[in-house]
């Protein structure tokens, strides 16, 4: 993925094969696994490392469709397209929607989160996802 975008799914791969870090900033020695690529500015202000995840207990990475870009998001529908994350779901006056994590800092949309209605497959969000499933290696 890098500083240049990238697939969900190739993330997931990677993992896959060669693990994750288990803590520390890159270039530190004082954790076991330390980030082994730097950071770097492709996320507009600063890079975005950390997203809890709430959706059955992963992020939940979609792949949104291309439909009147809008980087001014504010607390209205979003239509975008590029890689974000279902954290969590929730309701608001008898509307469902999905809480999503963006990469675009905490100053833009909802303190770097954004909503989009649950249930209508709006822009693809219920079937354009990829997730992974960590375990303990065993099979």
């Amino acid at each position: 993925m890098g500083c240049h975008g990238g697939w969900p799914y190739r993330a997931w791969k990677y993992f896959a094969k060669e693990g994750a870090v288990t803590g520390g900033h890159y270039g530190t020695k004082d954790c076991c696994r330390p980030y082994e690529i730097p950071p770097c500015g492709w996320h507009w202000f600063e890079p975005y490392y950390d997203c809890h995840a709430a959706y059955k207990g992963t992020p939940v990475c979609v792949r949104e469709c291309q439909r009147g870009y809008d980087k001014n998001y504010t607390m209205d529908k979003y239509y975008g397209s590029h890689a974000v994350k279902i954290i969590g779901w929730g309701k608001e006056r008898d509307t469902p929607y999905w809480i999503i994590a963006n990469s675009w800092h905490n100053d833009w949309g909802e303190k770097g989160f954004f909503r989009m209605i649950r249930g209508i497959n709006d822009c693809g969000i219920e079937t354009l996802v990829d997730a992974g499933l960590v375990g303990d290696g065993s099979k």
